[in-house]
């Protein structure tokens, strides 16, 4: 091998492998934006790349220093994520599985705020448009209260039976344990969440 070719190998093995480090940079810098989608597939055609510079180096027996890319390994310097079974692949699960969880916890909980909104409508009028513009701008603590004076209202009695007041405190307790498992979220996982303390 003539000098020329040598020093083009040497040289190209050299910028491939540090395009294919500044890449995986980027793609853990761009995490969770919407650049993301393109770093990762960026840095996907690297690893591939690398992986078929080391097997035909291999297959042709050149050194892997005359490339300059010795003790380099794609499948593992280039991965775009943690080896499952490590310890970040499995925080990174069990994140995932958490947000899932609250994500869940969440919708549920907006289905149970429009149910009470609902139920405070007909206690106000036929008109759902009404009870929708009454309910909009309250806490959901607030509709409690709001719930229970129209119940008394409209059952004409000055207390509520037994079962009434059962479900009030599960709802409280409900909203509670929401603001609980939020509040705690946000400080493990980094992120915020409204909450429903008025």
């Amino acid at each position: 091998m003539s000098d020329v070719h040598k020093n083009y190998l040497f040289n190209l093995g050299y910028l491939l492998r540090e395009k294919a480090l500044e890449a995986k940079e980027h793609h853990q810098q761009l995490r969770g934006s919407g650049d993301e989608a393109f770093e990762s597939g960026r840095l996907m055609v690297y690893q591939e790349v690398m992986s078929l510079l080391i097997s035909e180096a291999e297959s042709f027996q050149l050194p892997i220093e005359d490339l300059h890319i010795d003790g380099l390994e794609p499948n593992r310097d280039l991965r775009q994520y943690s080896l499952p079974g490590s310890t970040a692949w499995i925080n990174k699960l069990a994140r995932e599985d958490s947000e899932r969880a609250i994500g869940r916890i969440c919708m549920a909980f907006q289905e149970l705020e429009e149910l009470v909104s609902c139920l405070i409508g007909l206690l106000i009028s036929d008109d759902n448009q009404l009870g929708t513009i009454v309910t909009a701008e309250l806490s959901f603590r607030n509709k409690l209260g709001l719930l229970y004076s129209l119940y008394l209202y409209r059952a004409a009695v000055s207390t509520p039976p037994g079962t009434f007041k059962a479900l009030l405190r599960k709802l409280h307790r409900a909203v509670e344990r929401r603001n609980t498992i939020f509040h705690s979220s946000s400080k493990v996982m980094g992120f915020h969440h409204n909450r429903d303390n008025r």
